[in-house]
This record gives structure tokens, C-alpha cells and sequence, in this order.
């Protein structure tokens, strides 16, 4: 359905500027308020997050960006410096909001959990012993990883966060 929107509904903060409509919802983005009824706002939403999903940050573009040694090891320093080159690529899911759990540790910082899926192994071969992976920052912005080889191992990490945060 089209929608022809005049100045007068442009300018309303109760009706919709992509449709028309009413049920409107507000958020903060590029450094102004945006609002869209909740059809449009889950609509553009969902294609972004189909974006993402489906084009999280390659093996290619990482060694690009980064210098990796031979074994795979990140060289260039920041935050990623001394780990596998498949750590911005997780880093990069967790901050787009695709992890399986997220808990928090003993100082109140998030802790992503990934189970390794299919297309992270065609991705990164080097994931192919690996069941899961824990990604957090810390303090300093630097990003801490823990690889998982079993789902016992990588069941007890989330059970230990668990009760620490039960505490």
C-alpha cells in the first residue's frame, strides 16, 4: 500500500513518516530521533540484522586487516593482538547482537557464548576440534576469548557464570 505523506504528517510525532500510521515507535540513531510505526521499525530491523547475519566479517577481510602469522595468531597490535585470526570474526557477531547465550562475570562485564555453526568451519577450518567459543572485554577495551573443544567443557563455563551471577 502507498502512502502519500503531505508536510502536516511529516511533521507529527504520532503518526509514521515511511507509512502513515499511527503505532509509533522512537529511537536514537546517527545523532537524531527516528520514528517509525512498529511495522516499518521491525521491517528495516530485520533486514539489517538479515545483513549482518548473513555477511558477518570474512577470513578474507580479516587478513586484510590485520598481520597474522603462520599459525594463525593475530601480530598487529590492539585489541585482538595474540589471538586466532577467528576472533574479530565472533567479536563482530557478539556486537551485533548473534550469540547463543550471554552471561556475566565476577565484574559485571557481558560474556558471549558462540556455538560453532557450519558456516564458521567453511569460514575458518581452524574451528574444526572447536565446540564453542567466550568472548568478552575487558576493562581496557582488549577482547578476552576462551575456546571450548567439548559441549561438557563449554556447558560448565555458563554453569560457573551462572552461579556467579546468582550470587
Amino acid at each position: 500500500m502507498l502512502v502519500k505523506i503531505n508536510k502536516s504528517i511529516e511533521n507529527n510525532p504520532l503518526i509514521c513518516p515511511k507509512c502513515g500510521r499511527s503505532n509509533i515507535k522512537s529511537w536514537y540513531s546517527g545523532g537524531k530521533w527516528k520514528a517509525r510505526c512498529l511495522d516499518c521499525f521491525w521491517h528495516g530491523l530485520y533486514k539489517s540484522l538479515k545483513y549482518i547475519e548473513e555477511n558477518p566479517m570474512t577470513r578474507e577481510e580479516i587478513l586484510k586487516k590485520f598481520e597474522i602469522d603462520k599459525y594463525g595468531i593475530i601480530q598487529s597490535p590492539g585489541k585482538f593482538e595474540s589471538h586466532m585470526l577467528y576472533v574479530p570474526y565472533f567479536w563482530d557477531m557478539v556486537l551485533e547482537g548473534f550469540y547463543d547465550d550471554e552471561l556475566f562475570d565476577e565484574y559485571d562485564r557481558p560474556v558471549s557464548f558462540i556455538k560453532i555453526r557450519e558456516e564458521d568451519l567453511e569460514e575458518f577450518p581452524e574451528l574444526e576440534n572447536i565446540y564453542g567459543i567466550a568472548l568478552r572485554e575487558d576493562d581496557y577495551g582488549f577482547i578476552d576469548s576462551v575456546e571450548f573443544k567439548t559441549e561438557k567443557e563449554y556447558r560448565e563455563a555458563i554453569k560457573e557464570l551462572e552461579s556467579i551471577e546468582s550470587e
